[in-house]
């Protein structure tokens, strides 16, 4: 039986997730020169691992037959919420425009909608696709700096392809997660995913490495240690969590307000200006998580789902 207080500290977990995720991209665009992306994203999976090793060790050889069992899913979890994602995300930002990145990444909650609909079997229903429409005409207010005209000078960029490949990784990751069985425990799921994660991130590295080493400094220890402790444990457990509650679908809503945190965070940290369409498109994207998301609160309390 989920409850009201039930949903609602999964609402908060994963807008926690998402303000944890916008302060590490913050925190690369201000330390982007210290960290090559797979040698951050391999150091934030090694020391993830490490963090959780001492919490975990018992629970690994207890629940090691549903980890066998559920071996694939804990492989793709890593492959592609870990691993792909934040590399594959990295190259398009380098290879296309601000305006395409905002709207493309606006597309993210649709893309784990549909294939919540097509793997998990939860619809979005009508009042949910008003809400994605407001939500997307606040990304769209942002991204064109409340000039929309600028929206009809899209021009598709090879960087593009990368930008869709990464937003499809991360829906594929989000529905994997939820079809992890309920007994099987949260932080074997955080430390198998980020295993994974480490494992497939290595021949990247390997590559990577002989072209742009990682260089040991005070800046990069705080970006890894940022990346593994907020950006990697806390902000994937909050995300697990909440998604398991409200189902991948309604849990992709509250990506929109990354965007939102992010512009908050570099106007408050990196000397970034505040406009007025920044707020225009907040109060959008605001208004359409609560009406995606509020109705069907108060249908599963009612319900006493």
């Amino acid at each position: 039986m989920t409850t009201r207080r039930d949903v609602a500290i999964a609402a908060a977990a994963v807008i926690l997730a998402g303000l944890m995720w916008s302060g590490g991209t913050v925190l690369v665009r201000g330390l982007r020169e210290v960290a090559p992306p797979a040698a951050l994203s391999f150091c934030r999976c090694v020391l993830a691992c490490a963090i959780l090793l001492p919490f975990v060790t018992g629970d690994l050889r207890g629940q090691w037959g549903a980890i066998r069992a559920n071996g694939l899913r804990l492989a793709a979890a890593g492959l592609t919420g870990v691993a792909l994602f934040p590399l594959v995300f990295f190259t398009a930002v380098q290879n296309t425009a601000a305006v395409n990145i905002g709207l493309i990444n606006a597309t993210e909650p649709l893309l784990i909608a549909i294939l919540g609909w097509i793997v998990l079997g939860h619809r979005l229903r009508g009042v949910q696709w008003g809400g994605f429409a407001l939500a997307l005409a606040g990304i769209a207010a942002i991204v064109s700096e409340g000039e929309i005209a600028r929206l009809a000078q899209f021009q598709f960029h090879r960087g593009d392809v990368f930008m869709i490949a990464a937003l499809f990784q991360w829906a594929v990751y989000a529905v994997v997660v939820q079809q992890l069985p309920a007994d099987l425990k949260p932080t074997v799921i955080l430390f198998m995913t980020f295993a994974w994660g480490a494992i497939f991130t290595a021949p990247f590295l390997l590559v990577e490495a002989r072209v742009d080493p990682l260089i040991a400094s005070a800046n990069a220890f705080i970006l890894i240690g940022y990346s593994a402790v907020f950006g990697a444990l806390i902000s994937f457990a909050f995300w697990n969590l909440g998604a398991r509650t409200l189902t991948p679908t309604r849990a992709g809503f509250f990506l929109f307000l990354m965007p939102v945190f992010t512009i908050g965070l570099s106007v408050a940290f990196l000397g970034e200006v505040l406009h007025w369409f920044h707020l225009v498109g907040t109060a959008f994207i605001a208004a359409g998580i609560a009406l995606a998301t509020i109705p069907r609160v108060r249908a599963r309390h009612g319900q006493g789902a």
